[in-house]
């Protein structure tokens, strides 16, 4: 929504995933943009929304690993490499305690992690389309 209203009245920010944030913490800080005070004042408030959605993510970051780094399966977990605590604290609520599970296998059916097994069902066809699948594999039309 900011980039189109950016857009709209002739202002590009250059691609990246930090453009918009950085833009919102430095709207309204600097000179103003060329383009009709209402726009600009939605513009503010949606800069605004933004930051504050942004100061929330980052206090539940924080909040999800300080209980990572006190769990001590979560600590575990976190020693694999490419595992943080946002992703051992989520396993960790899922599986729950492991020692439920006989074998390795448990926890991941458990979290529906098992493979789909057997070919996609094939609804409503005659016997002729199949019988042409068969015969060439680009299927009947």
């Amino acid at each position: 929504m900011i980039l189109s209203i950016l857009r709209e009245f002739g202002h590009i920010l250059p691609t990246g995933i930090q453009t918009v944030p950085t833009f919102a913490r430095e709207h309204g800080t600097d000179d103003q943009l060329q383009m009709p005070e209402i726009a600009d004042g939605i513009l503010g408030g949606l800069c605004h929304q933004l930051n504050g959605l942004n100061a929330r993510i980052d206090g539940l970051t924080k909040l999800i690993e300080q209980h990572a780094w006190r769990d001590a399966d979560a600590r575990r977990l976190m020693r694999m490499p490419g595992v943080g605590p946002i992703t051992a604290s989520a396993i960790v609520a899922a599986i729950g305690d492991a020692k439920q599970f006989e074998t390795g296998r448990g926890p991941g059916t458990k979290a529906a992690l098992k493979r789909r097994q057997g070919p996609p069902v094939r609804y409503q066809q005659t016997r002729r389309q199949v019988f042409a699948e068969d015969v060439d594999p680009r299927g009947a039309r």
